[in-house]
Formats: C-alpha cells, sequence, structure tokens
C-alpha cells in the first residue's frame, strides 16, 4: 500500500489515507486480551488523525452482542472494549442488510459470527443521509464482502467498445473476416467502409454475448447457490451433500473469477500484479481512476503561470 497505489484508485491527490498493516495469512488478529487492548490504542490513534466526516471498516475480530454468533462463547470482554469504543466516540454500527453473520470458520458444523462492520461518524451519516451497508454474498474467501452505498445510482447504458482481450480467442480473427466479408454495401469507398464499421459492431455484440455472456450467468447462478446454503447454513448445519456442492461451486466460482481477473489485467495495461491475482476490483477502479484524471480540469495555466487552481467541483482558488 503506498500514494502511487492509492492515487490511482481516488483519481487525485486531494485526499488524506492511513492503512495499518496486515501480518501473515490471516492479518495476525489480536487474540490475547492484551493484544486485543493494544490493538483498540491503536484504532484510538486513528480518531486524532481523522477529521469529523470518516469511516472506518474491516474485521474487528469482535462481535457486539450474542446474537452476533450462532453458538455460546466468545470474549465478553472485547465485546465491552468494542462498545466502548463506539460510544466513547459516537459511532453509528449501519443496519446489515441481507444476512446475520460475516464470518464463518467454514467447517460442516460452522461457527458464525459478525466479525466485519462498516463504522461511521455523524457527521459522515449527516452527508450522506442515505447510507446503506449490504451483506454480499460469502464465496471463495471465509468473509462476507460488504457494500457502503451512499445514494441510488442511476448507471447510463455502456458504450460499445472492442475489448483487446477478444484477439487471444483462438477464433475471433479467423471469425472477423467472415463477419466483414458477409457486409455488402454499394455506394463510394468511404460510404462502404462507414456502413461497415456502423453494422461490424453487431456482429461483435453478438459473438461477444455468446462466447462471455454465458459466462456471467453461470457465476450469479454459482453466486446465488453458494449463498442460498449460507443462508440455510445459519438455521442448521448443512448434510454432507450440501457441503460438497458448495465446495463444488466455490471451485468452478474461482475458475471465472481467474478469468475474469485476466480479462480486466489487459483492460487496466497493468503489470503491477501477477497473471493470476484476484485483484478484478483494483483493476476496475484503477481504470475508472485513469478516466477522471483525463477529463478532469485541475488548473489553468497562461504563459506558465497558474490562473486558477481547481479544487473541487464547486470550489476553485484564484492565484493570480
Amino acid at each position: 500500500m503506498n500514494d502511487w497505489w492509492v492515487k490511482n484508485i481516488w483519481g487525485n491527490d486531494q485526499f488524506k489515507w492511513r492503512d495499518i498493516p496486515s501480518q501473515g495469512l490471516s492479518g495476525d488478529y489480536p487474540c490475547t486480551y492484551w493484544e486485543r487492548w493494544e490493538f483498540w490504542i491503536e484504532l484510538e490513534d486513528l480518531i486524532g488523525w481523522a477529521t469529523n466526516h470518516w469511516v472506518i471498516t474491516g474485521d474487528f475480530n469482535a462481535i457486539r452482542r450474542r446474537r452476533e454468533r450462532n453458538k455460546p462463547g466468545g470474549s465478553s470482554r472485547n465485546s465491552r472494549l468494542f462498545n466502548e469504543y463506539m460510544e466513547e466516540h459516537g459511532l453509528i454500527d449501519l443496519p446489515l442488510n441481507g444476512g446475520q453473520f460475516t464470518w464463518s470458520n467454514m467447517q460442516a458444523d460452522p461457527l458464525l459470527c459478525r466479525l466485519d462492520r462498516i463504522l461511521v461518524t455523524p457527521q459522515f451519516e449527516g452527508k450522506f443521509p442515505l447510507l446503506t451497508q449490504t451483506f454480499l454474498s460469502r464465496t471463495l474467501s471465509d468473509h462476507s464482502p460488504l457494500l457502503l452505498t451512499t445514494s441510488n445510482i442511476n448507471r447510463n447504458k455502456p458504450l460499445f467498445r472492442v475489448e483487446s482481450f477478444w484477439f487471444s480467442h483462438p477464433e475471433f480473427l479467423s471469425n472477423l473476416q467472415l463477419w466483414w466479408n458477409a457486409l455488402s454495401f454499394t455506394g463510394s469507398p468511404s460510404y462502404i467502409l462507414s456502413k461497415k464499421l456502423q453494422n461490424f459492431k453487431f456482429f461483435l455484440k453478438r459473438w461477444s454475448r455468446e462466447t462471455y455472456g454465458q459466462v456471467e450467468t453461470n457465476k450469479e447462478e454459482l453466486t446465488r447457490s453458494i449463498n442460498a446454503h449460507n443462508m440455510l447454513e445459519e438455521n442448521s448445519v448443512l448434510s454432507d451433500q450440501q457441503f460438497s456442492e458448495r465446495a463444488e461451486w466455490r471451485a468452478s466460482l474461482k475458475q471465472i473469477n481467474l478469468d475474469n481477473a485476466r480479462k480486466w489485467l489487459t483492460r487496466a495495461k497493468t503489470k503491477h500484479f501477477k497473471e493470476g491475482d484476484a485483484n478484478t476490483k483494483y483493476f476496475h477502479t484503477l481504470e475508472n481512476g485513469r478516466r477522471r484524471r483525463r477529463n478532469t480540469i485541475q488548473k489553468i495555466v497562461m504563459e506558465k503561470t497558474i490562473l486558477i487552481k481547481i479544487i473541487s467541483k464547486k470550489n476553485y482558488q484564484i492565484i493570480s
């Protein structure tokens, strides 16, 4: 984690950030009382560094109430420290939509807990009154991802474009020649070229839908099936057949995600991660961040003198 990485995700350098690096495969979460005490002290330091409008999210390795665990047990002292930390700083624990538990030990008779959550300050909630915290399907990881939504988003229909990873398909180039020759128009050379290019995209759209569209459908079906078994697991122990089915679905979904990661690796035009890393979200955000920087006016310069510096969409600073 460094400034370059965060800047590419955020889209500019008008921000402050801080992270606590993890150690080991599980992040080396504190387990003893004194380790957990040091953990809460370290979170205290974040309060003095942050502004009023802030969000803290992650795996806190603690529950707040008994109902956030499907079996008896757990550290009541750690729960008390967590609740005292939230009360002292006035943090808001947003309601969790879509499920009860965010972590599973992945056993046949599982232990389920709500360890992950998104906490916000009252100032942040006042700025975004439509905040919602949504539980997403737990598929490959033992933790469920959480989605923080600040408002309803209306997405426009995406523009058509040729994807570079299409050219790696063994049948793509041969199909290109067949489709191009199948288009026939009369008129001037420029008119014929224009009409061919205009209609060529319909061949590409259909081929892409038939070749890659089923992949997304399979991914959605696998995710729904895994999520259904996860929900069933919250109320009863899965049978051996159900446990095996979910393991097979996870393996299939892992392969689909690997193929999808390769696609976004190509689109993002980056080699900072080796092929096979499941960083699809990173590549999505990196590509969007580049687009924002290309389409944003940061400052107005005349004869090497900065006249106006754009601070945000509604604020600017007149230099001279």
